[in-house]
């Protein structure tokens, strides 16, 4: 298991934070920064949202990662 993916929900929310503090996210990636900063995650910042909320939002990414299959792919030959 990778070290990302063996990390809760606070800490992989924090660590991001410190990273969007020294890597500025992106003019085109604001409106995801919006929505993440009304969860307390902000570059520098530390979340202010439960826990819980977030193990159980990582829990579902995972899942839904795990799931998602591309609807433009084409099997070819098998």
């Amino acid at each position: 298991m990778s070290t990302v993916a063996a990390m809760d929900g606070s800490t992989f929310f924090t660590r991001l934070c410190t990273l969007m503090a020294a890597n500025p996210p992106a003019a085109a990636d604001q409106p995801a920064v919006r929505r993440f900063a009304s969860l307390g995650i902000t570059p520098g910042g530390k979340p202010t949202t439960e826990a819980a909320v977030l193990d159980n939002a990582v829990k579902a990414a995972k899942q839904r990662i795990a799931a998602y299959r591309d609807p433009r792919a084409r099997t070819v030959d098998g």
